[in-house]
């Protein structure tokens, strides 16, 4: 994880079109500054940061595939209501 450049995956290792799946890395030091506050004495990686990595591995599977990948995550996200 390179923080300063917000770079949150160290590598993808599996990725799998098919399944619309992948495995990835992200190795946050024990020096990190994310965990100044987050707290003193029992470190803990802040949501918002958890939520970016994810969005990034998102990413990988986006650059297969795009149309698809996106209609398979809307669908299992998101529930539109009052469209007609």
């Amino acid at each position: 994880m390179r923080l300063e450049y917000f770079q949150m995956l160290d590598r993808v290792e599996q990725l799998d079109a098919e399944r619309a799946a992948l495995v990835a890395f992200s190795r946050v030091p024990d020096t990190s500054p994310v965990f100044e506050g987050h707290f003193p004495g029992h470190p803990l990686m802040p949501g918002v940061l958890l939520l970016e990595t994810m969005a990034q591995a998102a990413g990988y599977l986006l650059a297969l595939d795009g149309a698809q990948v996106f209609e398979l995550l809307l669908q299992s996200l998101v529930t539109l209501t009052g469209q007609e």
